[in-house]
């Protein structure tokens, strides 16, 4: 009985510990992006998407837009599911999708919006530039500070 006792607050600091370990740029990354601008072809073509809304899931899973085949039938993209990887080393975030409008490698830019207080995104791949803002995020200008230091391009 007293080996369980001393097990208890032991398994509890150890997964305090691990919850801890998730980089900072994950955490940032984990959770909803209202999408801004979605650069494709050198035109912007959120007016194509059902909705301008990123997800990012703590299960590596997310939600993309997807097109509205009425409006923009030429740039079909139907799927609305993927899952993400990230390469904090190169601040490189994957997301594996098969919308081919988000199934690519982007590097990650951190912007801190100092007029509108909010943490921006902007992701930048070979082919086009996605540019998203935090949703429910606390600003804090000392906070941002430190994130705007993780970029690295």
């Amino acid at each position: 009985m007293r080996k369980n006792i001393l097990l208890v607050p032991l398994i509890t600091a150890t997964s305090f510990i691990l919850e801890g370990c998730e980089s900072v740029p994950k955490k940032l990354i984990t959770g909803w992006w209202s999408v801004d601008k979605v650069i494709f072809d050198k035109r912007n073509i959120i007016p194509c998407f059902t909705l301008n809304i990123l997800e990012f899931k703590p299960d590596n899973t997310c939600l993309v837009p997807s097109t509205l085949p009425t409006y923009c039938s030429s740039l079909e993209a139907f799927a609305k599911y993927g899952d993400w990887n990230f390469d904090e080393a190169h601040m490189i975030l994957v997301i594996n999708s098969k919308n081919k409008f988000f199934d690519k490698k982007y590097h990650i830019k951190f912007i801190d919006d100092t007029i509108r207080n909010m943490l921006v995104m902007k992701l930048i791949s070979s082919t086009d530039t996605i540019i998203c803002r935090k949703g429910m995020y606390f600003y804090n200008a000392q906070e941002m500070k430190k994130i705007i230091n993780y970029n690295r391009f």
